[in-house]
């Protein structure tokens, strides 16, 4: 006979498995603006009861707090401890637009004893560009509209509230492992080659 396994009650809620490693989309995330079962406007210690222990936590000493895995960063109100964004801002890490690569890998991808990150379209150390992005959710059939960001930069935005920004590389250097060298990149003046740098997801209104 199957054994089913225990469910302890929290109140009015059945606590989840707490030993089955839960994945997280983040296509999901996308369409839905839930992390998993992550929403703003939990308290941060819910969010890290069912994503364990955090490899960082900062905090800004202006009411403000941070706690993160691998680049995935999770806002809050340090006194209310209410969670009020989430993004990564590094899905592009030293952009090498000769050789298209990036130092991505352990900012984009993660896993502990309670969850792993499926990445959809993202890829290991290669960057994508705004066009790369654009085919994508078109051929998925994802709806989404355009928004300009501070500099006039394409911002992509979803029925969720989760955004997606660019960067044209101004004022950021890369490195050439072949010469060892850090160099001065050029500005991306093309909007469709621009690079994939954030998903994000705020509520102000929570703060």
């Amino acid at each position: 006979m199957m054994r089913i396994p225990h469910l302890r009650r929290r109140g009015s809620f059945f606590a989840t498995f707490e030993n089955i490693m839960q994945t997280i989309y983040l296509k999901d995330f996308v369409k839905t603006g839930k992390f998993g079962s992550i929403v703003l406007g939990m308290t941060i210690d819910e969010v890290i009861e069912i994503l364990g222990t955090p490899e960082g936590i900062t905090d800004y000493k202006n009411g403000h707090s941070e706690i993160i895995y691998a680049y995935y960063e999770f806002f809050y109100l340090s006194d209310k401890r209410i969670l009020y964004g989430i993004q990564n801002d590094h899905l592009a890490t030293f952009p090498n637009i000769k050789t298209g690569r990036v130092n991505n890998k352990n900012d984009i991808c993660f896993e502990n004893g309670k969850f792993n990150i499926d990445i959809w379209f993202l890829k290991k150390n290669r960057f994508l560009t705004f066009k790369n992005v654009t085919d994508n959710l078109r051929k998925e059939n994802i709806e989404f509209e355009l928004t300009k960001g501070f500099n006039d930069d394409n911002i992509i935005k979803f029925e969720s509230g989760v955004t997606l920004d660019f960067d044209d590389l101004s004022g950021m250097t890369s490195y050439d492992p072949n010469t060892k060298d850090w160099t001065w990149a050029e500005k991306i003046v093309d909007d469709d080659m621009k690079i994939l740098n954030g998903i994000r997801l705020y509520d102000l209104s929570l703060t």
